[in-house]
């Protein structure tokens, strides 16, 4: 999942969707509250984009160009650069788990507060078929939700959402993320209505980067 600063220009709000963690081919989370426009790329500090729930470290002073993309940017390392797999401690030992925030038609994503630093992340709980089981066409295996999971604890970027670590319990797995309140693009355009070119640019500039990372 990529994640990019929605708009610019726009003030902050206060409303909260829920995050998502693109895994496999998991259908995309339903949101259960209205989406959060994130203020603009100009005049937001790294602080506050963290504290919103957006990963988007960089200002834009002047329109952005692609030509100053990176080549070379904290590569992907080969996978598994280390599974993020905790075996000592059972998730609800260490974490408080609470509302659900979204649901989709393979997992659900419910608040999860670190029960020591009672810092919010999101806990992404799906059902685990079992080894060698048989899928749908549109479903993941086992094989397949380990193995994505894997890439994904190697990832590390400002514009791909970032898996803490995670815990298998009870044929479930549990997936925790930073937490995300920006809502999805699409939202923000439907609210929004339209964007100018250079808001536009923003955005798509940062969805570049973070594709670019991934396939790098």
């Amino acid at each position: 999942m990529t994640t990019i600063d929605t708009a610019a220009h726009c003030p902050l709000a206060s409303s909260a969707v829920p995050p998502d963690v693109a895994i496999g081919r998991m259908s995309p989370l339903k949101p259960s509250a209205p989406p959060l426009i994130i203020a603009g790329c100009e005049d937001v500090t790294e602080g506050q984009v963290r504290e919103s729930g957006n990963i988007n470290t960089e200002t834009f002073p002047g329109a952005p160009k692609l030509g100053s993309l990176p080549t070379v940017r904290d590569e992907p390392s080969k996978y598994p650069i280390t599974r993020k797999l905790r075996t000592d401690r059972k998730v609800r030992e260490l974490y408080r788990l609470g509302k659900t925030l979204g649901t989709g038609g393979f997992s659900v994503v419910r608040l999860a507060i670190d029960r020591q630093t009672h810092a919010e992340y999101a806990c992404k709980i799906m059902s685990l078929p079992f080894v060698g089981q048989q899928v749908g066409e549109n479903e993941s295996t086992r094989e397949d939700i380990f193995k994505e999971i894997d890439i994904l604890c190697a990832l590390n970027h400002e514009n791909v959402i970032f898996l803490k670590e995670y815990f298998e319990e009870d044929n479930k797995v549990y997936l925790i993320t930073e937490m995300l309140t920006g809502g999805e693009l699409l939202e923000a355009v439907l609210s929004r209505g339209t964007y100018t070119e250079h808001e536009a640019r923003c955005c798509f500039v940062q969805l570049l980067r973070g594709i670019q990372y991934l396939h790098s």
